[in-house]
């Protein structure tokens, strides 16, 4: 798994290289976000920022969807833990306690 890792962060880092040096010239005259105007930046910044935003919004994401399955894990372990012990006391239970005695006699 790490090495998956290790593998796919030095891909982005060989692709963020070879985007920047192919357009490390290009500038857009002016661009508005919610918080401010920005003039004269690099298409290399803008698609910079954008991809750290995905990745902070993707982390975000994980890890609101990790919480809820480990709060779900959580509960379905307490739940099995309860049936173990109700099924340990439904073996070690005498018949004569459950009403099934022999209809022979």
């Amino acid at each position: 798994m790490r090495v998956m890792v290790l593998i796919m962060f030095l891909i982005v880092i060989v692709y963020g290289v070879i985007f920047y040096s192919l357009n490390h010239g290009i500038f857009v005259d002016s661009i508005f976000t919610g918080w401010g105007k920005y003039e004269h930046v690099s298409v290399f910044w803008i698609a910079f920022f954008a991809f750290i935003l995905g990745v902070l919004w993707a982390l975000i994401v994980y890890i609101i969807q990790e919480s809820r399955l480990r709060i779900r894990i959580s509960k379905l372990k307490s739940k099995l833990k309860k049936l173990n012990i109700e099924l340990d006391n439904l073996r070690t239970m005498p018949l004569s306690d459950i009403g099934l005695e022999d209809k022979n006699d």
